[in-house]
C-alpha cells in the first residue's frame, strides 16, 4: 500500500466521495417527474429523499469499525460495488416501492463507503501532506452538495437517450453518458489493483472498540 502514490489514492477517494454526496441532492430536481412517471405518493417521495440519508447515516459508525476489522480496501470495494448496483436499480425502478428500497440500499452503500475515506487518508498521507489532503476532501465535499441540483437539471434537460429522471441514476454505473462509464470504470480497475489496500487489524468484536473507549 505504501509504494502507492498517494496522490493517486486521493483522486480515488475523492471521486467516491464526490458521486455519493452529489447523490443525495441530485434527486431533488427530478422528484416532479418521479412522482408522474411512476404515480408515487407524497410519502413515498419522502422516502426517496430521505431514505438515502437515513440509511447513510445509520452504517456510518459501524462501517468504520467494520473497516477496521476487516480492511478497509474490502469495506470500500464493496461499498462502491454495492452503490453502483443500487444506482442501476434506482434507474431501472418500475415502481416506487423499488426505488425507495434501491435508494435505502444505496445509501447504506454509500455510507459503508465514507468512513474508509478519511481513515485511509490519515495513513497514506505524510503529516506534513496530511493537511492538503484533507483540505481537498473538504472541497470536494462542498462542490458535491452545491452541483447535485445543478447536474441533476442538466441530465433532465439533456434527456440522454431518452431516459428523463433514470439517467440521475444511470449516471453512476457504466452505462448512460460516456464519461461517466470511463470514469466509474477508472476507478473499479485502480481500486482492484489494491491502491486502496490497508492491513486490517486483528479481529474484535464489532463493538469491542466502543467498550474499550
Amino acid at each position: 500500500m505504501h509504494d502507492a502514490n498517494p496522490w493517486v489514492v486521493l483522486s480515488i477517494l475523492l471521486t467516491a466521495t464526490f458521486v455519493e454526496l452529489v447523490d443525495v441532492s441530485i434527486v431533488n430536481v427530478a422528484i416532479p417527474s418521479i412522482q408522474r412517471d411512476l404515480h408515487a405518493t407524497n410519502a413515498e417521495i419522502q422516502l426517496v429523499l430521505a431514505g438515502y440519508q437515513l440509511a447513510f447515516a445509520c452504517v456510518l459508525i459501524t462501517a468504520a469499525r467494520l473497516g477496521d476489522i476487516y480492511g478497509r480496501k474490502r469495506l470500500f470495494l464493496v461499498g462502491m460495488v454495492s452503490f453502483t448496483i443500487a444506482s442501476a436499480v434506482s434507474g431501472a425502478a418500475p415502481n416506487a416501492g423499488i426505488l425507495v428500497l434501491a435508494r435505502l440500499f444505496q445509501g447504506a452503500a454509500s455510507g459503508l463507503m465514507f468512513p474508509q475515506v478519511l481513515s485511509v487518508l490519515q495513513v497514506v498521507f505524510r503529516p506534513s501532506q496530511r493537511g492538503r489532503a484533507l483540505g481537498l476532501h473538504g472541497a470536494v465535499l462542498g462542490l458535491a452538495t452545491i452541483l447535485g441540483p445543478v447536474l441533476g437539471g442538466a441530465l433532465l434537460s439533456w434527456n440522454v437517450a431518452g431516459l428523463e429522471w433514470r439517467s440521475i441514476f444511470y449516471v453512476n454505473v457504466p452505462i448512460g453518458i460516456q464519461e461517466a462509464l470511463l470514469y466509474e470504470i477508472g476507478v473499479f480497475v485502480l481500486a482492484a489493483l489494491a491502491v486502496l489496500a490497508l492491513p486490517a487489524v486483528r479481529p474484535a468484536d464489532l463493538d469491542e472498540g466502543a467498550t474499550a473507549g
